[in-house]
């Protein structure tokens, strides 16, 4: 077993894979009771074995095998307490598995916990995928407030990881010299041209996720009765799936059948009035209509006339002259002409608050008010 480490597993045949998963339990087991838990080759072990458990559970899952996916992946998690670093792996499978079961509360508890990993982490770069698992989780409990900030999040963080990608293959190109490799370095120009490859591969794989992503927020904003935004954005989608995607792919078609839907309301809806969007304005507070009615009842128009049915009340002709005149600075009379100054004085105050548009002088102008109510009160 001291070669395990240096096999290529991805050449590996199925039942192949089987043997050899079944022959690094055992030596894990072996070597855990002769040197302990602290042997290295023990962890380079586990690490291989955990790796070969999550492909095969993933396979298991596409083919619709769901126990045997969940025989691996739980063996994974096993795993994972001697190699910490492939827990945000085997979290997310088993997420995606529990989806797909249908159990989207157990998947959640699995991607907030890969999610706590991994931003604990200097470098990341498995948080675009977290982000775009939890928000299909979250879409599928119906909190879709939630689900579309973290796709936001996860087309953010790939449109990022892409960008960089880009400026530093620009960089490697500028530095690079268009001269025909010699013979000592033609090793060196067959290398370089393999990793160009495996680049180029990376970046396809991170732009048919970026797709992915797009599409995921199109349909949020479907369910968030956002039509027009959610048209825009998976169009957007299909001619970034034109560009990174072969034609035959079942994604690409997709978004094509999308926008065909798309189109096709459109034309039904022709010759309907189309709506729209309005900006909410707030609710008026009870306080500014209580102030309209201030400034009603104590118009000028009314306190006019008010002034002029005191002018033109007509004097009782049974009444005696001469008792008029004694009386004329009687208390009565004291009263009426207070009310009437107090009358003009308000008065001014409303013409001057309706000129100047200004209504600090409210709280004064009630006061007022209050004073001559008072006064009229015989």
């Amino acid at each position: 077993m001291s070669d395990k480490e240096n096999i290529d597993i991805t050449n590996l045949s199925e039942g192949k894979i089987e043997k050899y998963i079944q022959q690094l339990e055992s030596s894990i087991l072996q070597r855990t009771t002769l040197y302990g838990f602290d042997d290295l080759t023990m962890m380079k072990y586990n690490q291989t074995l955990c790796k070969l458990l999550n492909q095969q559970g993933l396979l298991a899952l596409q083919k619709s095998n769901f126990e045997q996916c969940i025989e691996y992946l739980k063996k994974a998690e096993v795993t994972t307490i001697y190699v910490p670093e492939l827990k945000v792996q085997t979290f997310n499978n088993l997420a995606c598995y529990y989806r797909k079961m249908g159990k989207s509360r157990t998947a959640l508890q699995y991607l907030q916990q890969a999610l706590q990993i991994e931003l604990q982490q200097k470098q990341s770069t498995s948080l675009p995928d977290i982000y775009l698992n939890l928000c299909a989780v979250l879409s599928q409990l119906e909190r879709h407030d939630e689900a579309i900030q973290h796709i936001y999040l996860s087309i953010i963080m790939l449109q990022h990881q892409l960008l960089v990608q880009s400026l530093q293959k620009q960089e490697i190109k500028q530095d690079q010299e268009p001269s025909f490799p010699s013979r000592q370095s033609s090793v060196q120009f067959v290398n370089s041209v393999k990793s160009n490859c495996n680049e180029n591969k990376k970046i396809q794989e991170r732009m048919s996720i970026l797709v992915v992503a797009y599409h995921n927020l199109g349909v949020e904003m479907e369910h968030l009765k956002l039509q027009f935004e959610s048209k825009k954005i998976f169009q957007s989608a299909l001619q970034l799936s034109e560009q990174c995607l072969p034609q035959d792919h079942h994604l690409r078609h997709t978004l094509e059948e999308i926008i065909k839907k798309y189109n096709n309301i459109l034309q039904q809806q022709e010759g309907n009035d189309q709506f729209a969007l309005k900006p909410l304005l707030p609710k008026v507070h009870h306080k500014n209509t209580e102030l309209k009615q201030i400034y009603k009842s104590v118009s000028p128009k009314q306190i006019q006339r008010k002034n002029t049915q005191f002018q033109h009340q007509k004097v009782n002709p049974n009444k005696n002259i001469n008792f008029m005149k004694k009386n004329s600075l009687s208390e009565t009379y004291r009263v009426e002409r207070d009310r009437i100054m107090s009358i003009n004085a308000t008065t001014e105050v409303i013409n001057k608050s309706q000129e100047n548009k200004d209504i600090n002088n409210l709280p004064y102008l009630k006061t007022v008010l209050d004073s001559v109510n008072q006064t009229t009160m015989f």
